[in-house]
Formats: C-alpha cells, structure tokens, sequence
C-alpha cells in the first residue's frame, strides 16, 4: 500500500480487490457445479468421481506431507 495512504481507504480498496476476485471465482465454481450436477445422475457416475476425487485429495496431501519443510 502507499505509505500516505489511511487505514479506511487501504481498507476499502481491500475489499473492493477482494470483491473484483471472488465474483468471477464464485460464479466459475457455480457453473462448474451446475454442470457436474447434470452429469452426476447416473449413480455409477457419481461413485467413479467420488473415487476420483478422494483419491486426488489423498495424493495431495500425501505430497503435501511428504514435502521437506524447510528447519
């Protein structure tokens, strides 16, 4: 932030960025999910991307784990 910059307005300008950000992100996430909805009646469907997903997310935080952290 500039330095001669107050609080409320580094706080507003905040917010707004925050606000420009997350709308195209919520409505992307939105539309994502209408459309995994349309596709995820098939029950056999729906247990293969549940298998997917967990397994994404167990590969994930295994690497993230597994990851050296710096001492």
């Amino acid at each position: 932030m500039p330095v001669k910059m107050s609080a409320g307005y580094a706080a507003l300008l905040v917010a707004v960025i925050g606000v420009l950000v997350s709308l195209p992100c919520n409505s992307l996430w939105a539309r994502i999910g209408v459309a995994l909805r349309g596709l995820l009646h098939d029950p056999r469907k729906q247990r293969l991307f549940n298998l997917t997903m967990s397994a994404t997310l167990l590969l994930l935080s295994g690497l993230f784990y597994a990851k050296p952290h710096p001492s």
